[in-house]
C-alpha cells in the first residue's frame, strides 16, 4: 500500500511539474507571439499605415497560442484617398508543438470606408469561412494558403458580388517590396455571382490561373505602389488559365498582365476557346457585335471545322478598360482600386 501511495504521489508530482512546465512554455510562447505581432504592427506603421486595436488578449491554452485582436483597424489617413479598414476580430493561432504554420482568421462583417472626389463611400465584406495559413519556406521566404467560402463584397448602393469558394496558394521568396519579384500565386475561384446586366450572365462558374510577378510591387499606399509598378514596367506572367462563364469557355490561357497609366488592368493573352460559335451568338444578341461581324466569324469557324477542330485559339486583350476576344469587345474590366484617380 505504501508503495502504491508513493507511486501515486510521484505520478501526481510529475503531472503537476508537467502542467507547470507546459504553462511556463505557453507563457513564453505568448510573449514571442505578442512580440511578433508588435513587430508586424511596427513595420506597418513604418510603411505609412495607422494601426489601432481596441483589445488584445490571449487564448488557446494548452495546445496553441492564440493572439486575439478585437476591434482591429488599419487605415491610410495620409494617403491620396483616406481609407479605413475595420475587422471586428482577428485571431492569430500558432501551435505549441508539431506544425509551424500560423493561422490567421478574421471574423465578423468587415468594413472599408474611403473618401474620393465623389464623397465618402462604404464597402462591407465578409464570408461564411475565411482563413489564412502562413509558414516560412525551407528555401527562404513565405508560403501562404487562403481559403474563403461564401465571400461577399458589398459596396453601398450597389448589388453585392458573391464568391462561393476561393482558394489561393502563395509562394513568396525573400526580397524587397510588399510583393517581391518571383512571387507566385495559384488561384481557384468557383461560383461567382456578379451584379448588373452581363452578356454571359451573372454567374461565373470557374476561374483558375497561375501568375508570377516579374517586377516587385513596392511597400506603400496602394496608389503609389501601383504607380511605381507601372513606371517600372511591372507585369505578371499568367499560365494555366481557364474560364467558364455561361457559354464562354476557355482553357490554356497564357500571357502577361500589367496596368495602364490610369492604373487599370492591361493584358495581352491567348487561349483556346471552345464552342466559340455559341459565344458569338450571345455577343450578337447582347448587341456587342454587328450582324456582319457575327457572319464573318461564323464563316471562319465553318471553314476551320473542315479541319475537325472544336477549339480555336484567339488573342484575349484587356486595354482601355475593355476586354476583347479577337478584337471583339466582350465586356468592361473594373479598376484595381475602387476609387477614381484625381485628374
Amino acid at each position: 500500500m505504501r508503495r502504491l501511495l508513493t507511486a501515486i504521489g510521484l505520478a501526481s508530482g510529475f503531472a503537476a511539474l508537467a502542467g507547470i512546465g507546459c504553462g511556463i512554455y505557453w507563457l513564453i510562447s505568448v510573449q514571442a507571439s505578442a512580440a511578433a505581432v508588435d513587430r508586424w504592427i511596427g513595420a506597418m506603421l513604418a510603411s505609412g499605415y495607422d494601426i489601432n486595436v481596441a483589445q488584445q488578449r490571449f487564448d488557446g491554452f494548452p495546445s496553441s497560442v492564440d493572439v486575439v485582436l478585437d476591434g482591429f483597424e488599419v487605415s491610410g489617413r495620409n494617403h491620396l484617398f483616406p481609407w479605413t479598414w475595420t475587422i471586428p476580430r482577428v485571431r492569430v493561432s500558432h501551435p505549441l508543438t508539431g506544425s509551424r504554420t500560423t493561422k490567421i482568421r478574421p471574423s465578423g462583417v468587415q468594413t472599408i470606408v474611403y473618401s474620393d472626389n465623389e464623397g465618402r463611400k462604404t464597402i462591407r465584406l465578409g464570408s461564411t469561412r475565411l482563413a489564412m495559413a502562413v509558414e516560412h519556406s525551407p528555401e527562404g521566404g513565405m508560403e501562404a494558403t487562403i481559403d474563403a467560402v461564401g465571400f461577399v463584397w458589398a459596396p453601398e448602393e450597389q448589388k453585392p458580388v458573391t464568391i462561393g469558394q476561393l482558394h489561393a496558394d502563395v509562394l513568396m521568396p525573400e526580397g524587397d517590396g510588399a510583393i517581391p519579384r518571383g512571387t507566385r500565386v495559384f488561384l481557384d475561384i468557383q461560383n461567382v455571382e456578379l451584379p448588373g446586366e452581363r452578356a454571359f450572365g451573372n454567374s461565373l462558374k470557374a476561374l483558375k490561373t497561375a501568375v508570377e510577378f516579374q517586377v516587385a510591387v513596392p511597400v506603400g499606399n496602394p496608389w503609389q505602389a501601383l504607380e511605381h509598378w507601372f513606371e517600372n514596367d511591372g507585369i505578371v506572367e499568367l499560365s494555366d488559365g481557364s474560364l467558364k462563364w455561361g457559354v464562354l469557355e476557355a482553357a490554356g490561357i497564357v500571357g502577361n498582365i500589367g496596368v495602364d497609366y490610369q492604373l487599370r488592368p492591361e493584358a495581352n493573352l491567348t487561349g483556346q476557346f471552345r464552342n466559340f460559335a455559341d459565344t458569338v451568338e450571345v455577343l450578337f444578341r447582347a448587341n456587342r457585335i454587328t450582324a456582319r461581324r457575327r457572319d464573318d466569324i461564323l464563316l471562319d469557324l465553318k471553314q476551320a471545322n473542315n479541319l475537325d477542330r472544336t477549339e480555336f485559339e484567339y488573342p484575349f486583350i484587356i486595354q482601355g478598360g475593355n476586354a476583347l476576344i479577337d478584337g471583339t469587345r466582350v465586356g468592361k474590366v473594373p479598376r484595381f482600386l475602387p476609387w477614381r484617380r484625381p485628374g
